[in-house]
């Protein structure tokens, strides 16, 4: 006959199994999400601008059919000697 400490570390035991194989699913919904979300929840704002006065407001739906389709902000927004302002952004790129 088992004990009632027996049978807490059983059921203690099988919800770390659970754990432990629902785990997986969580981390591939958070890689599935879009690379950009944080950014965009805040360059939604269409009244978001520079400290220059500048609109920094992007429109998701155009992102996500434009040349940078695919793109994380932060590839580019991260590195140094970037000028948005011009066309193209670098002298050279670096992914």
């Amino acid at each position: 006959m088992m004990t009632t400490r027996q049978r807490d570390w059983i059921l203690l035991g099988c919800l770390w199994i659970a754990v432990l194989l629902l785990l997986p699913v969580g981390v591939a919904t958070a890689q599935d999400e879009d690379p950009n979300q944080a950014c965009l929840e805040c360059h939604s704002d269409e009244t978001l601008e520079s400290e220059a006065g500048k609109s920094v407001y992007v429109k998701a739906d155009e992102l996500h059919n434009s040349a940078h389709k695919g793109m994380a902000c932060l590839s580019c927004h991260q590195q140094e000697g970037a000028n948005f302002e011009d066309v193209p952004h670098f002298t050279e790129y670096k992914p």
